[in-house]
This record gives C-alpha cells, sequence and structure tokens, in this order.
C-alpha cells in the first residue's frame, strides 16, 4: 500500500482517510497543503510537471509503455534503474489500449513509438486544459492548427530531449513491482528547487490526477520518478574509454573479490561500465564473466569458484561506443575449508538452543566458529559466541531471550583459511519444547460493556470455542463458559482452572499437536446452547488472521491458510439469536503464552481482551 496522500481538490474542505498504510489529513492540513502549490512557478518546473502527467497518462493507457520501461529500468545503465528520455524516444510500443476518444494526432500511424505516445498524451491533456508550460501549449497548438500532421506530431518531445538532455524516467525503490503487469505505478515529479532536508511532499500523479508523496518515508510499492539524471553526462562519441588498473584479488567468505581503480579523467563521459574476463585453471582462453555498469562502480564479486583451482582475470572499460584495453592481469588460487554439508539450529528445552552441522569425514579438523544475532535488531554479528576444535559437531546456546527470532552462522577455520558460511534461524519459543505445555485461559476484560449488555441483565457472559488447527483440519478442543465478575469496563476477571482449562498437552510430535488455537467468542443472552451442535469444524470454517504464521510453520498449514483468506463463508452461526458475535483471537505455539490479545466487538464495538497462562 502506497504511503501517498490522495487529496481530491474539488472538497478541499472535507477531511481524508486513506488506505490502510496511507496518512490520514485532516481538515486543517488540507487548508494548508495543496499539491499544485508544492512547486515553484517556473518555466523548469511546469515542464517537468507537463511531462510527468503525460508520463502517467501513458503508464495508465499502455500497457506495451509499462513493459518497456521495466526492460529499460532493468538494463541500469549507469548502476540504477534510471531510463534516459533521449534512450527511449524511438523505442516502438504498441497503440493504447484505452481509448480516450480523442483524435490524437498519431493515433492511427503505422510505426508508433515511445515519441509518438507521449506527444499523444500531451495532446489529451491540453485537451482537458491540464498543461502548464507555455512551450507544451505553444507546440501542441501548433500540431492543431497544421491539422494533425505527423510532421509536426514529434516536436514537442524532441525539444524537451534536446533541451533537457539528462532528463529521465527513473525507478528508485521497489523496481521488483514492474515484473506486475497489471500495477501502474503513480509519477512524481522533482521541483527545481526540491531540498531533502527540508522538502516534506512531493507532487504526484496517478489515474485520478495530481496528489501528493510523502517526501521523507518510503512508498512501499514502486513509483517512477521524472527528474534529471546525477550519475552520467553524455557520453561523446568514438572516445575511447580509459584503461582500468591496479587490478586486485581477495578470496573472501563468499568468493572472489575483484577491485580496480582508473585515471581521474574516468567519468560518464567516456565510460559506461566494466567487463570482467575470467580464465581457469591450464585453459588460457578467456571469457566474458559478467559485467558492471556505472562509471563508478569498480568492484566485482565471482562467486562460482572452487577450491585449489587457479583463476585468471582481467578487466576492461567500455562505452557505447569503443572498449578500452586490458587492464594487468591477475590470477589466484582460492585454498580454504569446505562449508559444511548441514548446519541446523532447533529447540532443544527451556531457554536452551541446539545447533548441530556435519562436514565430509576428512574435514573434521581445525576450528568451528559460530556466530549470532537478533533478527530486526541487528545487522552485525560482532565476534564469536564461541569457536569449537573439531570434532565438535553441536553446540548449546543458553544465553538467548524467548520471543527473539535469531540467525546463527557457522564457518570453519583451518590454517589455509576460513570457509563459506552456512546460516540457520530460529524463533525462539517460550515454552519448554521437551515437555507437554499447558494452556489456560486465565483473564478476561471487556473495554464497554454497556455495548454487549444492557444494565438490567448484570455482567455479561462469553461462549468461548476453542478449536485446534493441526495440518489441514481443526479438532474442537473444547467449549467454555465464562461470567464477568462485575460491569466495571477494563476490568479483568480472573478465571479458575476448572473452568479454563484448554490443553495439558501441547508438544510438537505427539498425539495432540496444534500448530495454533483458535479461540471463538460469543456474549450468551440464553438463547439456549451455548454453540449449534455443529462439530468438526474444517480448517476452512474459519477466516483466520495469518498472525500466527512463524518461520516453523510447515508448508501445509501455510497452504491451508491461504485457502482460508479466501473462504471464511463456510463459518455458520455459532451462537442464538440475541446473542452477541464478539471475534476470534489465536494462540500460535511460539507466542508468549502468558500474553495478552484482543479482538474488536465485530456487532456492537468495544474491545475484548484475554490473557492465557501455561501455569496452574
Amino acid at each position: 500500500m502506497k504511503k501517498i496522500i490522495y487529496i481530491l481538490i474539488a472538497i478541499i474542505s472535507a477531511s481524508f482517510l486513506a488506505c490502510e498504510n496511507n496518512k490520514i489529513i485532516n481538515e486543517e492540513t488540507v487548508s494548508e497543503i495543496n499539491p499544485n502549490n508544492l512547486y515553484a512557478k517556473t518555466q523548469f518546473n511546469f515542464d517537468m510537471k507537463d511531462f510527468a502527467m503525460a508520463v502517467s497518462k501513458a503508464v495508465n493507457t499502455n500497457k506495451s509503455f509499462r513493459k518497456l520501461i521495466k526492460e529499460e529500468a532493468m538494463k541500469q545503465f549507469d548502476g540504477d534503474y534510471d531510463i534516459l528520455l533521449s534512450n527511449i524516444i524511438e523505442k516502438s510500443v504498441a497503440h493504447n489500449d484505452v481509448d480516450e476518444g480523442i483524435n490524437t494526432p498519431n493515433k492511427v500511424k503505422a510505426n508508433f513509438r515511445v515519441k509518438d505516445l507521449l506527444e499523444d498524451a500531451f495532446y489529451t491533456l491540453n485537451k482537458e486544459n491540464k498543461l502548464e508550460s507555455t512551450r507544451a501549449k505553444t507546440i501542441v497548438k501548433r500540431m492543431d492548427s497544421r491539422q494533425l500532421t505527423a510532421a509536426s506530431s514529434s516536436a514537442l518531445i524532441d525539444e524537451l530531449s534536446e533541451e533537457y538532455p539528462n532528463l529521465q524516467i527513473s525507478v528508485p525503490i521497489h523496481a521488483e513491482d514492474l515484473e506486475d503487469e497489471s500495477y501502474i505505478p503513480p509519477v512524481v515529479f522533482i521541483p527545481d528547487e526540491a531540498d531533502e532536508s527540508t522538502t516534506e511532499y512531493l507532487p504526484v500523479f496517478d489515474e485520478d490526477g495530481i496528489t501528493m508523496i510523502d517526501a521523507v518515508d518510503e512508498p512501499d510499492d514502486a513509483v517512477l520518478v521524472i527528474g534529471m539524471n546525477e550519475r552520467i553526462l553524455l557520453v561523446t562519441e568514438d572516445v575511447t574509454p580509459p584503461t582500468p588498473t591496479n587490478l586486485t584479488a581477495q578470496v573472501k567468505e563468499y568468493g572472489i573479490y575483484l577491485n580496480w581503480m582508473m585515471p581521474t579523467e574516468t567519468d560518464a563521459t567516456n565510460t559506461s561500465g566494466y567487463r570482467i574476463y575470467r580464465a581457469i585453471g591450464n585453459d588460457l582462453s578467456y571469457t566474458l564473466l559478467g559485467s558492471v555498469k556505472g562509471y563508478s562502480n569498480r568492484e566485482y564479486i565471482d562467486i562460482n569458484v572452487t577450491n585449489n583451482v587457479t583463476y585468471r582475470y582481467y578487466v576492461i572499460a567500455y562505452n557505447d561506443y569503443q572498449t578500452s584495453e586490458k587492464s594487468n592481469y591477475i590470477n589466484i588460487t582460492p585454498s580454504r575449508p569446505n562449508a559444511p554439508i548441514s548446519f541446523s539450529v532447533d529447540p532443544e528445552a527451556l531457554n536452551i538452543i541446539k545447533l548441530s552441522w556435519t562436514f565430509a569425514p576428512e574435514e573434521y579438523n581445525g576450528k568451528v566458529n559460530i556466530y549470532k544475532r537478533q533478527m530486526g535488531i541487528s545487522i552485525s554479528y560482532g565476534s564469536p559466541i564461541a569457536s569449537l576444535q573439531m570434532p565438535a559437531d553441536e553446540y548449546f546456546d543458553t544465553s538467548i531471550t524467548p520471543g527473539q527470532k535469531v540467525e546463527y552462522k557457522i564457518e570453519r577455520e583451518t590454517a589455509t583459511g576460513k570457509s563459506l558460511i552456512k546460516y540457520d534461524f530460529i524463533h525462539v519459543p517460550y515454552r519448554d519444547i521437551s515437555k507437554n505445555s499447558k494452556v489456560f485461559i486465565r483473564k478476561l476484560k471487556f473495554s464497554d460493556i454497556g455495548k454487549i449488555e444492557s444494565w438490567w441483565k448484570g455482567a455479561p457472559e462469553f461462549s468461548i470455542k476453542a478449536l485446534g488447527i493441526n495440518g489441514n483440519s481443526t479438532v474442537e478442543i473444547g467449549n467454555f463458559f465464562i461470567r464477568l465478575k462485575n460491569r466495571d469496563n477494563n476490568s479483568w476477571t480472573t478465571v479458575p482452572n476448572n473452568k479454563g482449562t484448554v490443553t495439558y498437552n501441547w508438544k510438537p510430535e505427539n498425539s495432540r499437536w496444534y500448530d495454533c488455537i483458535s479461540f471463538y467468542f460469543v456474549e450468551w443472552d440464553g438463547g439456549g446452547t451455548i454453540f449449534n451442535p455443529w462439530d468438526n469444524l474444517t480448517l476452512m470454517g474459519q477466516k483466520f488472521a495469518k498472525v500466527y504464521e512463524t518461520d516453523k510453520t510447515s508448508k501445509e498449514v501455510k497452504g491451508a491458510l491461504e485457502m482460508l483468506e479466501v473462504t471464511g463463508e463456510l463459518i455458520k452461526e455459532l451462537y442464538q439469536e440475541g446473542d452477541e458475535k464478539i471475534g476470534y483471537v489465536h494462540l500460535n505455539y511460539y507466542d508468549n503464552p502468558k500474553g495478552e490479545y484482543s479482538t474488536n466487538s465485530a456487532e456492537k464495538g468495544g474491545v475484548l481482551t484475554v490473557q492465557f497462562s501455561d501455569v496452574e
């Protein structure tokens, strides 16, 4: 969900609620901010704004153009997902998928190019009185006066390309979103006066017109950005790139790292990137290994290497016209130890994690270095938490915190160096996985009792059905009937064991294992039995939120949960007439067994909170 602030100009006096991940714009903010006030009224900004509108119209009406944008961006001609306008204006595209009913100059043109598509977009925008650039309006008007002749139809795009040779369409983030051919990205333009330290919002266009996008927080999906390319100058024709120098090679944990230098005159006018060539062993015939785009990107990692084999390399620079002389030659023979054959991390007991690994029989020598990091908190492993002399094949980590996600890596170190890395991770359980675990409904409270129970009925009562999810089936564990102790809002009622015991035997790999336990709540008003007699509910009979999936959830369960997302209609009325449906919460084995979980009342409002426990 994009963090774009949609503002409907026609009703700016109203307050707006954007989609789930968008920001709320209150009435005061809307009165102060208008997307048309986010740029100075200069010729440059008018040109950029009008061009952004034309690109937006093109991506909204032409699937072929969207595909071209994706393909050109993925080329990363300057090391980033940038597309120079001058590089694509002559490329062919299909005619528009959407006919807007306007007789544009190039509507029936046989050889339909990007420049024709964009000219038609400008023409349509002028008919809609949306252009601000004097240049654009003048040329489009001239097109009209010449009765839409093809000779005049490309003048505007050619002029923009000549005036702004570095004008580009870029995809600065989430370029992978363009793989979805149905995704239509919004189009941002960068005003000339935009400043990273002070600019809060940028103007953006989508199918509904001009809106605003947060300039500080990164959007969640791809956007196209109109601006000037800061990475390149124009490559001069027939200029030979400078020759790379001082090529070096180093054995790293991820492969062979290559690095080289360039003369000071190297820039985008003479160098577009580099090509790396490699020969293996005694074979002195070099073949192209890979390439690097951008004149300032001067390193490469060869990950496809084998111990005790000699590799030889050289590098050349290239541009659109020529290549440089070869760099110096370099050769290197990696002799690092082999990586483990296997490595696994598993819970052993309460607050104990077991790490185990295997090597080839002849490789149990040297030592094993063990590292760990807390996922989502640290990106660095730091020093090893342990270094064990071989033939060690396991390690027990007792310095852990329940609920954390921890990643481990190990390497083998010998006199010849360090091996490649092996990784594994775990969601540290709160429960002792070596023992049967208990589940109790320990406490209940409701935020606004008056919404679900009239005062003259006293304290509310809840009917609760507990369902154990196991693979592709659901087992009914039990039904519970719990009355709150009073009518005080947000006041805990403690549930005795004889009324809140769910299970004594929750443990992986035993006969009473559940991937998750789901609790369905109804405020009971005495409509007969607590629940309709509908036994053996299937997994698809509940529409669960996937909040209880973990890294250890099986593929089968994940598949079933995916099915749940689109069914849900199999849920039947588990309550009698007059009862109030409250909602459901889910307890995963890896969740805090003493945690608090809440659900909003599905019918009357208010929040029910339940606290579980694993202790009697």
